[in-house]
């Protein structure tokens, strides 16, 4: 790998755009919405937001000027290409019979037809090739029909409104050589024409060293890998779209720790993969650009105990978060990390059959917008840290598990796949942001503690007996922001301690849909909150509940709340009185508890009106 190092800047990250799933229309249900953050106003953090920060060695994210130009002034060589021959002009091409070599430094253009033909890069060591491809259609029968042996550097460059074609016939007399387009050297595909690249044998594009694309509009179809840059892809502009039997674009360099990267900084890029999409060894930064991933056959299908990986991002080591938009279908974890996440922008849209993000670490977001509309778990991490942004989960099970550990891609509790999570040392901290959460399982399930400081969060939780809205096994402690946990009273938890009061009670069962309110003696609602499901046990916390007040929580109709059902200091018109609360201390009701009937203080905390009970 030819390159000067540069020293891992900011911690910008993953973004993406949304585009289709498929090359033509996105997946039913999978548009993203675009929440309206106009009622969004969570309290500031006491704590100013800390950074990711990343074990990242020296990683060269650097283009070179020539990557993105794709301009030739001069032209070395030309060659044509028929069925029954090469006609070449100019040095440094060699032709036999269908065959053109390419033996030197230059700009050489290649056009025409051939359904045997191949070009061969074999240039010494310390020359720079440019082959622009200008109307080159070429099948080759045995190995590839572009292979590039030697060079210091191959560009190829499409020549504006050309429409390329490179396609291998499932053969290979030499099968190191595995793909349609088998680069030795780095190489960086520009320009602004069309390339379709068929790897009938095994992969589509496969550079033992760099790989980078500038521009261009790329269509790989792949019987194994679609794209594979051994020591990094680098993507920063272009149109790609991959449908790869197996994987769809990796970097698989596994012994320099400063290798194995990949890193996308613009460009649209829609992968269809029977495994995983996007995977790097060692790190996947994203800083901008349009991605759309669909693998595994989606989130609809079930996996077995023994199915391949088919994840969406996927890196053993961290993956970062910048901005942008972007768009996942899948049926294992949608974005996975072996290290540490970290979503610092952008929009994300996740649909999928297990975790929507897991990070066998640690998880921060701190500015993006991302949009869970189906998973078996929400977010999962050893510790968790929120600090920003905004995100909305909708889980089978739970909505944020923080657990010690890490994946298990073997079967667990039925589900292929699971987390072996164990152990009582993991965190979730939320200092900021904005988060809604909507479970089948646990809420919100720490093998450790809670810690909330700022921000918003709510949560609908589960509607059966066997699960809580909260559950911690060590501390929830609440010093700011505002909490309302909905969700079914058999395992239900309070706060154990903070210094922003809190309260718990009991509820008769009430329907999906019914928007609750706690009024202060002025009748004005301090928070109201609409739940998309059934509950009988409220847990709240807001900076206007006050030791020594009295509070009334009431079913009531709000004049506007926002996409996710909140609203705060804003006058309500009541419907039924559910509860008269009397904070007789700054921790209402059983701390850190089972919440079940009870009197003041007790289990389920407050005072039963008429009609209200417990």
């Amino acid at each position: 790998m030819k390159r000067t190092f540069c020293v891992l800047s900011c911690l910008t990250a993953l973004l993406v755009s949304l585009t289709s799933c498929m090359p033509s229309e996105p997946p039913t249900g999978m548009d993203p919405p675009v929440p309206d953050t106009s009622m969004i106003t969570p309290p500031p953090s006491d704590r100013a937001p800390e950074s990711g920060t990343s074990t990242a060695p020296a990683l060269d994210y650097s283009l070179s000027a020539r990557d993105a130009d794709a301009s030739y002034d001069t032209v070395t060589g030309t060659a044509i290409f028929t069925d029954s021959g090469i006609t070449v002009t100019g040095e440094g091409l060699k032709a036999s019979g269908t065959t053109l070599t390419v033996t030197a430094e230059g700009t050489y253009v290649l056009s025409g037809e051939c359904k045997n033909g191949s070009v061969a890069v074999n240039a010494p060591k310390d020359h720079k090739v440019q082959l622009v491809l200008s109307g080159l259609n070429l099948t080759a029968k045995s190995g590839a029909p572009l292979h590039i042996q030697q060079a210091d550097k191959v560009f190829v460059t499409l020549a504006d409104g050309s429409v390329n074609s490179l396609s291998d016939t499932g053969a290979s007399s030499d099968t190191s050589v595995d793909a349609a387009i088998f680069s030795k050297e780095d190489m960086t595909i520009n320009g602004n024409g069309t390339l379709t690249v068929n790897g009938n044998y095994k992969h589509g594009i496969v550079s033992k060293d760099d790989l980078v694309i500038t521009g261009g509009t790329i269509t790989v179809n792949a019987a194994s890998t679609g794209m594979d840059g051994k020591d990094c892809v680098k993507i920063k502009d272009g149109s790609i779209t991959v449908n790869a039997k197996k994987n769809g674009i990796r970097a698989t360099n596994e012994e320099d720790a400063a290798l194995g990267y990949i890193w996308i900084g613009g460009g649209t890029i829609t992968v269809e993969a029977g495994n995983d999409g996007l995977e790097a060894i060692s790190y996947l930064k994203i800083d901008d650009g349009n991605i759309t991933l669909k693998t595994g056959g989606g989130s609809g299908r079930k996996l077995s105990s023994n199915s391949a990986s088919a994840k969406g991002l996927k890196c053993d080591g961290d993956i970062l978060v910048g901005g942008g938009a972007f768009l996942l279908d899948t049926a294992d974890d949608a974005i996975h990390a072996g290290g540490n996440i970290y979503l610092q922008g952008g929009t994300v849209s996740i649909r999928t059959g297990d975790d929507a993000i897991h990070a066998d670490a640690t998880l921060e977001i701190s500015g993006s917008v991302t949009d869970i509309t189906k998973s078996y778990e929400g977010l999962e991490a050893t510790d968790i840290r929120i600090t920003g942004g905004i995100t909305a989960v909708v889980a089978s099970e739970d909505g944020i598990n923080a657990a010690g550990g890490n994946d298990d891609t073997s079967s667990w509790n039925g589900r292929p796949g699971g987390d072996r999570f164990a152990g009582s040392t993991a965190s979730l901290e939320i200092r900021g942001g904005y988060l809604f959460i909507n479970a089948s399982g646990d809420g919100i399930d720490a093998n450790g503690t809670i810690s909330i400081s700022g921000g918003t969060v709510l949560i609908s939780g589960p509607t059966n007996n066997g699960n809580g809205a909260l559950d911690y096994d060590g501390k929830c402690s609440v010093t700011g922001g505002v909490l309302i946990a909905c969700g079914a009273a058999g395992m239900a938890q309070n706060v154990s301690e903070g210094t922003q009061g809190a309260l718990m009670t009991n509820t008769t069962a009430q329907p999906a849909g019914t928007t609750i309110a706690l009024c202060d003696a002025d009748g004005v609602a301090i928070v109201a909150f609409t739940s998309p499901k059934t509950f009988n046990n409220v847990v709240i916390s807001a900076p206007g509940i006050l030791e020594g007040e009295t509070y009334t929580l009431v079913t009531c109709t709000v004049e506007s709340t926002d996409e996710y059902g909140f609203a705060e200091n804003i006058p309500v018109t009541p419907k039924k009185d559910l509860a008269e609360i009397k904070m007789t201390s700054l921790i209402y009701g059983v701390r850190g508890g089972m919440g079940g009937p009870g009197g003041p203080g007790g289990p389920g905390g407050g005072r039963p009106h008429p009609g209200g009970g417990w």
